[in-house]
C-alpha cells in the first residue's frame, strides 16, 4: 500500500508528527474525528470577533496616510487580522474533511466505505468514536468480521494530502 506524505495538513493535525514522516490510513481518517467541533468552535470565535469590530469606515481606516493612529483603528485592524487568520484555519479544516469524504467515497466496496464512514465520520451521542460494537451492530456483522472490513478498507484507501 503506497502512503503519501501529509505535509500540508501535518500543522492541523493534532497529532504530534515529526516534517515529513507519513501519515497512516488511521492518522488521515482520525483527522476528521474532531473538524467539525474544531469548526464549530471557530465559528464561535469569529462571531465574538466581528462583534468586537469597532464601527468604523474601513474604507478610511487612517485617513489619507496608510498609518494607522486611533486606538479604535488598530482595533478594528487587529481584529480584521484576527477574522482572516480565523477563516483561512476554517478553509483547511473544511478541505480535510472533503478530502476524507472523497476518499471514503471512493473505495469501491460499498461494505468498506460503510464501514470507515461508521468508525471515522459518525459520532456517538456522547460525542465520540463509536465503538467496534456499534460499527458491527449499525452493518448486521460480527465484530470480527467488521475488523477484516476495516483492515481490506484501510488498505484499500487511497488518500493525498497534497
Amino acid at each position: 500500500m503506497k502512503h503519501l506524505k501529509a505535509k500540508k495538513y501535518a500543522h492541523i493535525n493534532a497529532d504530534v508528527r515529526q516534517k515529513g514522516e507519513e501519515m497512516t490510513p488511521k492518522e488521515y481518517l482520525t483527522q476528521g474525528y474532531r473538524i467539525e467541533d474544531r469548526i464549530k468552535s471557530l465559528e464561535r470565535e469569529l462571531k465574538r470577533v466581528k462583534e468586537d469590530i469597532p464601527i468604523a469606515n474601513y474604507d478610511n481606516i487612517g485617513g489619507h496616510s496608510s498609518e494607522i493612529s486611533s486606538p479604535t483603528e488598530i482595533k478594528a485592524s487587529k481584529c480584521i487580522e484576527l477574522k482572516e487568520l480565523i477563516e483561512t484555519e476554517m478553509n483547511g479544516l473544511l478541505k480535510i474533511w472533503y478530502d476524507i469524504h472523497k476518499s471514503i467515497g471512493e473505495l469501491p466496496d460499498v461494505e468498506e466505505q460503510l464501514v470507515l464512514r461508521y468508525r471515522y465520520l459518525e459520532r456517538t451521542s456522547l460525542g465520540g468514536l463509536p465503538s467496534w460494537d456499534i460499527v458491527s451492530d449499525k452493518l448486521h456483522y460480527s465484530r470480527a468480521q467488521t475488523l477484516r472490513i476495516h483492515g481490506k478498507a484501510l488498505e484499500h484507501l487511497n488518500y493525498e494530502t497534497k
